[in-house]
């Protein structure tokens, strides 16, 4: 893929890339699943492994408590809006301790 090999390239010329903080997980998932459906050996999983390790690429803290708040809000029914409004005391004391401006929405159950 052009893009890809464009990637790479500035990352070996000095560039620097930021990936969320489950990144390494999901890279390490996909090459497990790769392994065990024969698709590569052991042995290229771990040169990739390897080479990827060697790139300049950096996790980025803060993406991990994003991604668990946001997740987190919208399971439970919250949406950002501009006025906060619950339905109960103990929606009010999560509304209130989470970020600002949440406001309950209806969930499908």
């Amino acid at each position: 893929m052009p893009w890809t090999d464009a990637l790479l390239a500035d990352l070996r010329a000095g560039g620097e890339a930021i990936v969320p903080a489950h990144w390494p997980a999901e890279v390490a998932n996909a090459l497990l699943i790769a392994v065990r459906r024969g698709r590569i050996s052991r042995e290229t999983a771990n040169r990739f492994f390897l080479d990827l390790r060697a790139l300049p690429i950096r996790v980025d803290p803060e993406s991990s408590e994003r991604v668990a708040t946001v997740t987190a809000f919208v399971t439970v029914g919250f949406s950002f809006d501009d006025e906060p409004t619950v339905n109960s005391q103990d929606e009010l004391a999560v509304a209130t301790s989470g970020p600002q401006n949440l406001r309950r929405r209806s969930v499908p159950t």
